[in-house]
């Protein structure tokens, strides 16, 4: 039964991709800035607009509004055997490779999540983050593996790996707070040892003055055409601060009270969907990465509401709803929101239980 659902879902994602194969099959996409990156890399003019703008017109023969390379310097470095293939090869086996990655992932949590490789099947944000050329599936498979490393062992090891996080940093600036939380004294090891040596690929590949170039491209609105399309606080606030500062402070305290009573791993699950909510900067291909939440998340906590609240969340209706524009894709971090306080309904449930008994 679950096979049957699986390819009924790899159908739908496949007609809806068909739906952008102009993307595709031209390669106009998020993969441009990514490309360019990795030819940029050690020029010096990693952030210049400029030079990302001369250059994408050299690759794909137009540039997008908003997309240009945005991540940390080690990324490009660790791109650079993709600039040495042609563009359309090195995006065939960037979504390739992504795709391979988040197989995997579905496939190594079916055990806990048996109904996980259905989910992913039918995931928008899946077949949105291959066909607009993002690396989100691929971070899934990270964030997954650090993660049974830290069940398993070694620590170190999964430290290293939850490094490569960085590539998307803004989305787990929670994740340290929960290893210091719950002392993972060898895991913070392994992500500084990671972090320093991604940190010194930077440095190498772009000197001394990419810090500061980077954080005027951050604070430069060149970055976020459509507010929004953010299915998280920024995009339910769009311009309107104090909805933004108080939503932002919502998240944290609630995260702040989850953390009090949760196990580590719920914790370390429910800090992916508050980063999610917090990131200043995601769009609805980002998140296919809420899957890592929901495949640790339902099997450790037996609270309903959460698992049909939190599988709604993932499934294609609140997407297709966000693609609607204001006000339905407000449904979208509302109903992440939700979940949260789902996520804090339960602990508080399991903790009220544990202490009766």
């Amino acid at each position: 039964m679950r096979a049957a659902a699986a390819l009924v879902g790899i159908c739908f994602l496949a007609l809806l991709m068909w739906t952008q194969r102009d993307r595709i099959l031209t390669g106009w996409n998020d993969f441009s800035q990514l490309y360019v990156g990795a030819n940029l890399s050690g020029s010096g003019h990693l952030y210049d607009s400029s030079a990302n703008i001369e250059q994408s017109k050299q690759t794909i023969g137009v540039t997008m509004e908003g997309v240009l390379y945005s991540r940390l310097p080690f990324y490009a470095f660790l791109l650079r055997p993709l600039a040495a293939l042609p563009y359309m090869v090195a995006f065939a086996l960037f979504a390739a490779l992504n795709l391979g990655i988040f197989v995997w992932f579905l496939f190594a949590f079916r055990s806990d999540l048996p109904d996980l490789p259905v989910l992913g099947a039918f995931s928008l944000p899946l077949a949105f983050a291959l066909a607009n050329g993002q690396d989100t599936p691929a971070l899934t498979g990270i964030l997954a593996l650090a993660y049974l490393l830290m069940r398993r062992g070694p620590d170190v090891v999964a430290g290293a790996v939850l490094s490569l996080c960085a590539i998307k940093f803004h989305m787990f600036l929670l994740l340290p707070f929960v290893l210091l939380i719950h002392r993972r004294w060898q895991v913070l090891k392994g992500g500084l040892i990671g972090g320093l040596i991604l940190l010194a690929i930077s440095f190498l590949s772009e000197g001394v003055r990419w810090p500061g170039e980077y954080a005027r491209l951050l604070l430069s609105s060149e970055l976020d055409p459509c507010i929004s399309c953010m299915p998280n606080v920024r995009g339910l606030a769009e311009e309107n601060v104090p909805i933004f500062v108080a939503g932002s402070v919502a998240v944290l305290v609630v995260f702040a009270l989850i953390a009090r009573v949760a196990s580590f791993d719920v914790l370390f699950a429910t800090s992916v969907l508050a980063g999610f909510l917090l990131s200043g900067h995601a769009f609805l291909h980002d998140a296919v990465i809420l899957l890592f939440p929901l495949a640790v998340l339902i099997p450790a906590l037996a609270f309903k509401p959460l698992h049909a609240a939190f599988t709604i969340a993932v499934s294609p209706l609140p997407y297709l709803l966000m693609l609607a524009g204001r006000p339905y894709s407000l449904i979208g971090p509302l109903m992440f929101l939700l979940v949260l306080s789902l996520i804090y309904l339960s602990v508080q449930k399991s903790s009220a239980s544990e202490r009766r008994t």
